[in-house]
């Protein structure tokens, strides 16, 4: 465990200055210490001194959990990513070095824009950098420039993040109790690309042509549909009772080519991405034609198509190979598997449906194209626009949608270094580095996101012992984290001071923490409010300075009528109280006034008495 950081004389010139001397940064007492110097053992013979060390303070596999706060400009995100890419060195319990390259250390920012490039000349092996920034790049590594065409790459690339974790069970069905929504179905909407047929080989182009709308293959096949559901109907009574089924199945047989299209479609796209470097190299068995179909009777669109993707081949350089078969046919399977479960879809007309599955038939769905994707890359050129868009049953606030997210980046994380199984398999030890991870939330969530770290990242990291150290400059996070637990920075003239006075914060009141000027300089009254707030203050001593002096106070009934209204709307009962007797020490006591001020003390008063008797 890292219980100091320890920055040699003048290194990290950016925030100490240049002339600064070595400093020995405190990050976990391991003690706990507390103010008290001993605590009596009455069990014992005689006074006895006791550690207040407590084990498993921090929950399972959690060594620790430290903060770094600072006002603003003080440098403590700068800090924190020198302690990210090895600017500084790693103090143990034992006064003892500790390899920077032992730990595996996350580093992870929620805000979009800031600059996470490492300060190192080289990338560091075992740090994986998860800012928002970083995971918006990767998510659209092959996107055209296009911030709208990220934006879409990045949302999916983050649901299919979210379902990922929602499979882990433990970790899902710890978050619902921890307070955030229940995600069940899923929207899925297949996203259809109409191409010319440039590229396609010159032998599948008349293939493709009968796929998308050969009118006979149609006709056909909606006859078939249609004597199936019917040919056991035998009075008008029946046929009307099964119509509205009939019609409603119908659709769905509508949803199933249609899904069938997109596929197709998927693979016309590929092609045309690819280039024409395959016009002449497109074979078919046996040199059979589109009449071999129709002479055949393979009118249903899956049927015929599977056809072509068994008989279908390309031949470069006396080097034959298929499209991948196999991963075409089983994402076809899942997406229709997928709909006869649905009981709920739209179809508007070929370019626009959607239909609704549970998370784990999106998954299987989402396995289903990148396997796709995969084995096609192996020959051909793939596009990066996506084949789906999903949306969740529900809206999601932009709170809750962030602490699934956060969680699921570092779900994703084990799994890809459990699945590469190298060198990383083999660190035991990680250290999450969180950069204002609490930024965007709500307070509610602020409230609860220290507790959330310690009950969920332990059953993501199974058997791994964790470290963790954020910044904040939120007191709610902070009434979480003991202060021998929080790095203070001060913001001084030219460089950063390490302010040594330790605040109370562990449990302490909010708006205590909040006055402390060091968390919220000026008070707990924000700018707006306090401006008007003074301004009446002055305007009411001008006038009881005047009536002191016998002057005449000119004011008008309206303005005076204004003032009223303004201390009326001073919800803090002592500085409301204060301004209704400046108010009347002026205009003498107003019936309304003293009313209302006595109704706020009744209300008081009666608020104290249920408080005291729960």
């Amino acid at each position: 465990m890292i219980s100091k950081i320890h920055i040699p004389k003048g290194t990290l010139p950016y925030i100490f200055g240049s002339d600064h001397e070595e400093l020995k940064l405190n990050l976990v007492n391991e003690a706990m210490d507390t103010d008290l110097n001993y605590i009596e053992n009455k069990n014992s013979s005689g006074s006895k001194k006791e550690p207040k060390y407590i084990s498993n303070f921090w929950g399972e596999n959690i060594q620790s959990v430290s903060a770094i706060v600072g006002n603003n400009g003080a440098g403590k995100s700068t800090l924190l990513k020198a302690i990210r890419d090895g600017n500084c060195q790693f103090i143990g319990t034992d006064g003892k070095k500790i390899p920077h390259n032992s730990k595996l250390i996350f580093y992870y920012n929620s805000i979009l824009g800031y600059d996470d490039n490492p300060n190192t000349s080289s990338p560091l092996q075992n740090v994986l950098t998860l800012s928002k920034y970083s995971i918006l790049k990767k998510d659209s590594e092959y996107a055209d420039p296009e911030f709208s065409r990220f934006l879409k790459i990045h949302n999916n690339a983050m649901l299919e993040r979210i379902f990922r974790l929602i499979k882990n069970k433990k970790v899902y069905t710890k978050l619902l109790e921890l307070g955030l929504p229940t995600i069940n179905n899923i929207k899925i909407k297949i996203n259809h690309s109409n191409k010319d047929y440039y590229n396609i080989p010159d032998t599948f182009k008349p293939f493709f042509q009968y796929f998308k709308d050969d009118r006979e293959r149609k006709r056909k096949e909606e006859e078939r549909i249609f004597e199936r559901k019917y040919n056991s109907i035998n009075s008008e009574k029946e046929f009307y009772e099964k119509k509205l089924y009939v019609r409603k199945s119908f659709e769905k047989h509508l949803l199933k080519e249609n899904i069938i299209k997109a596929v197709i479609k998927r693979i016309h796209l590929i092609f045309e991405e690819t280039g024409n470097i395959y016009i002449r190299e497109g074979f078919i068995r046996g040199g059979k034609t589109v009449e071999y179909l129709k002479t055949k009777k393979i009118y249903g669109l899956k049927d015929a198509f599977f056809w072509y993707l068994d008989n279908a081949y390309i031949k470069v350089n006396n080097i034959e190979f298929q499209l991948p078969v196999q991963e075409i046919k089983k994402l076809i399977d899942v997406l229709l598997s997928t709909l006869e479960k649905s009981n709920e879809f739209d179809i508007r007309h070929d370019y626009y449906f959607n239909f609704n599955a549970s998370n784990l038939n999106t998954l299987e769905i989402i396995d289903a194209y990148q396997d796709f994707t995969k084995e096609f890359k192996k020959h051909f050129k793939v596009t990066d626009e996506p084949l789906f868009n999903f949306s969740t049953d529900r809206e999601l606030s932009s709170g809750e949608k962030l602490m699934y997210e956060q969680f699921s980046i570092f779900n994703e994380q084990i799994y890809h270094i459990e699945k590469k199984r190298d060198k990383l398999n083999n660190i035991d030890e990680y250290l999450i580095l969180l950069d204002e991870a609490d930024v965007c939330f709500h307070p509610l969530w602020k409230k609860k996101y220290i507790n959330m770290l310690l009950e969920v990242l332990p059953l993501i990291f199974v058997n791994k012992k964790l470290q963790i150290i954020f910044t904040t400059h939120d007191s709610l996070t902070l009434s979480d984290i003991p202060h021998q637990n929080i790095l203070f920075l001060g913001k001084g003239e030219n460089y950063t001071k390490v302010l040594t006075n330790k605040r109370k914060t562990f449990g302490a009141n909010i708006s205590n923490l909040l006055a402390d000027s060091f968390f919220l300089e000026d008070g707990l009254v924000g700018d707006f409010a306090k401006k008007k707030i003074e301004e009446m203050i002055h305007v009411l001593n001008k006038m009881i300075e005047n009536k002191n002096n016998n002057q005449h106070i000119d004011i008008s009934d309206e303005e005076q009528l204004r003032i009223r209204k303004l201390i009326s709307m001073v919800d803090e009962h002592i500085i409301q109280s204060k301004l209704i007797k400046m108010y009347n020490e002026v205009f003498g006591p107003s019936i309304e006034n003293e009313i209302h001020e006595l109704e706020e003390r009744l209300n008081y008063l009666k608020n104290l008495k249920n408080k005291t008797h729960d």
